[in-house]
């Protein structure tokens, strides 16, 4: 990236709309996994040219499937930084974006319950059982290691049957958005919020609806820690 003036090549950031909007690194461009189909024309036509792509991290599959895709466009020089996001913020460089300019995204209800939840608050949550627990990553990551009673609803099916996805999630308690970095819950619950804005009669809960903006680490026997 330093050399990225002398250097030919294409960054991109596979995070749902919404989450490169709020930040992400300078110069890449958003084609969002969940819209790879949709928006692989912004590809460049030469297929020898290098692609980046990132994502959440080590745990989020998004970079991964959008290389693969890349891969059978028939693009020859693919690489995945799998560290992503989170190693870029740890090592402290820039970022782009609304939230890095601290720029407020939307109006802010005083009344409603804040954007996301924090660790703490998740953790009490969950173990008082008071709360659905909406799973946004793939199935087959979901099969691999989930939060007991959490409902698996890939985040895809948002973009590909919105009212479909819309119907199922639950209405009698708060819903908090879970993935495996933050990246696709928030981009998510920033749809389920606008929807809930826009078109209630689509989508509404009294309880209100969170995401966590936090790694999870997913174990097969049902025990998962937060990051």
């Amino acid at each position: 990236m330093e050399a990225s003036d002398r250097e030919n090549f294409v960054l991109i950031d596979s995070r749902p709309p919404r989450v490169h909007q709020g930040e992400h690194i300078p110069g890449s461009v958003s084609i969002p996994w969940v819209l790879f189909e949709q928006k692989k024309g912004l590809l460049p036509a030469d297929k020898d040219l290098p692609l980046i792509f990132y994502c959440g991290g080590h745990h989020c599959d998004l970079s991964h499937n959008s290389a693969k895709a890349a891969l059978e466009l028939g693009y020859t020089k693919v690489f995945v930084y799998s560290a992503g996001v989170p190693a870029w913020k740890k090592a402290d460089l820039p970022l782009w974006g609304y939230e890095a300019a601290g720029v407020e995204m939307a109006e802010v209800d005083p009344d409603a319950l804040p954007e996301t939840i924090t660790p703490e608050d998740f953790m009490a949550a969950v173990k008082a059982d008071d709360v659905a627990l909406v799973d946004v990553r793939s199935e087959r990551e979901f099969a691999e290691g989930s939060i007991p009673g959490a409902i698996n609803i890939p985040d895809g099916d948002f973009y590909a049957d919105l009212e479909g996805a819309m119907a199922k999630l639950p209405t009698d308690r708060r819903v908090i958005i879970i993935c495996a970095t933050g990246a696709r819950s928030g981009g998510v619950f920033f749809m389920v919020s606008d929807i809930m804005l826009d078109e209630p009669e689509l989508y509404s809960n009294p309880h209100g609806v969170q995401y966590l903006n936090q790694g999870i680490a997913y174990a097969a026997d049902g025990t998962f820690t937060v990051k």
